[in-house]
């Protein structure tokens, strides 16, 4: 009967080996499907980051060209402002030129009949 005795105390030393490396297993498994879901967490941000840089990236682009634009656009109005001025002086030089003219014709007119009143 030592024999069947035996044989349990195996099988019972069987079966604490086996729950012992079933509950290590099962340890490790958890474990594994921690760092599975950490690592898909990881992922997961490190998408989130790269879709966030590459909005700023374009962002920064966008501003970037806008301030190209507005940089042309504010050189327009410097050469549309220095054209109308310039614009403005020719005119003003005109008139200048048309007042000095009907002055001295005035002026010479008034001459005129003076010594024409003189010689007669």
């Amino acid at each position: 009967m030592q024999a069947p005795q035996d044989q349990v105390a195996l099988l019972q030393f069987r079966v604490d080996a086996l729950e012992r490396t079933v509950s290590g297993f099962n340890q490790q498994l958890n474990s594994y499907v921690r760092e599975r879901e950490n690592d898909l967490k990881l992922k997961i941000l490190q998408d989130t980051a790269n879709h966030i840089e590459d909005e700023v990236n374009g962002l920064k682009k966008d501003i970037r060209s806008q301030g190209d634009e507005v940089k042309m656009l504010k050189d327009e109005l410097q050469k549309r402002d220095a054209s109308q001025r310039e614009s403005q002086d020719k005119l003003q030089i005109r008139v200048l030129v048309w007042a000095v003219g009907i002055f001295m014709s005035i002026v010479l007119l008034l001459l005129a009949a003076y010594f024409s009143h003189i010689l007669h």
